[in-house]
């Protein structure tokens, strides 16, 4: 689907940072101002944390990588199936990768 086609709130990825660190948040969010066809959709702040919804799966598993080498913690991944695309009968899934910093 071409970006600028995309609904306010599609995503394909949530990107989820563990524990709620202003350092962890600041670095992703300079990540994000780099590319400019990656959208955050919705941002749902919790005490215990951030879940970030994006528009590109591939960015959440570039940024998680860079999340990796920039701090010490451990990622989770896992994708859920979201529909069946009618026109090419390809199963579309959503991505949702937690990043947990080791405090």
């Amino acid at each position: 689907m071409l970006k600028s086609a995309q609904h306010k709130d599609y995503f394909e990825a949530i990107l989820q940072l563990r524990p709620r660190d202003k350092e962890l948040e600041d670095y992703v969010e300079r990540r994000l101002k780099e590319k400019k066809d990656v959208r955050v959709s919705k941002r749902i702040e919790y005490k215990f944390g951030l879940d970030l919804y994006l528009n590109s799966k591939d960015f959440a598993r570039s940024i998680t990588k860079r999340l990796r080498k920039a701090f010490e913690g451990e990622v989770t991944q896992s994708s859920k199936v979201h529909k069946t695309d009618r026109w090419t009968s390809k199963v579309l899934t959503r991505l949702t990768i937690c990043f947990r910093r080791k405090v």
